[in-house]
């Protein structure tokens, strides 16, 4: 039971909190990246935006093979959907900014809704990591318990050994010492 609470601590809480950790960090630099090309128009940080986009799914689907309760689905669902969202409003805006010059009032509300997804999405990762954590914890707490529960168990099986030890050893003393005290007397008789 050890073993096994252990393993998943290790190999899947550990691996979703990592995990969900840098999506919000490949989150970050994607904000920062989609930030800089509309600012500078340079083609770079464009191609470091989809390189994010691209990174943050492979996560997204390695985060997916963890989930393991109908919450953390939903709100993996949730970021994905919400990824899809800002991976297509930015290529609508890219598209719109290489063709024209982007009104100020829509280029406004392009900033608000991509604002608005980010921090949503950055949320649910929080979130997902909270619980992940929280699990990991109880783990941690499951484990503690187990090795007291344990450690009792052997103590009291240590002391019912020791007593058993010493009953054994008082009832074959007993069957050794009365026949050897009657060959005594019997040999003190005999002498007599």
């Amino acid at each position: 039971e050890f073993n096994r609470l252990i393993r998943v601590v290790t190999t899947h809480d550990t691996r979703m909190i990592e995990l969900s950790q840098e999506c919000q960090d490949i989150l970050i630099s994607a904000n920062a990246s989609e930030r800089k090309f509309f600012v500078s128009g340079d083609e770079t940080y464009h191609r470091q935006f989809k390189d994010h986009e691209i990174a943050l799914t492979g996560k997204l689907n390695e985060l997916a093979a963890l989930v393991d309760t109908g919450k953390k689905r939903n709100l993996l669902e949730s970021v994905r959907g919400a990824h899809g969202r800002y991976v297509a409003l930015f290529d609508d805006m890219a598209a719109q900014t290489g063709s024209r010059r982007v009104p100020a009032d829509e280029a406004a509300r392009y900033r608000i809704e991509q604002d608005l997804i980010v921090a949503d999405t950055g949320q649910s990762l929080r979130e997902l990591t909270r619980i992940a954590s929280d699990e990991r914890d109880d783990k941690l707490r499951e484990i503690e318990a187990n090795s007291v529960r344990s450690a009792d168990a052997i103590l009291i099986s240590l002391v019912m050994a020791v007593v058993l030890m010493i009953a054994i050893s008082i009832l074959n003393t007993q069957s050794i010492s009365v026949p050897i005290s009657r060959l005594r007397e019997k040999t003190k008789a005999v002498a007599r």
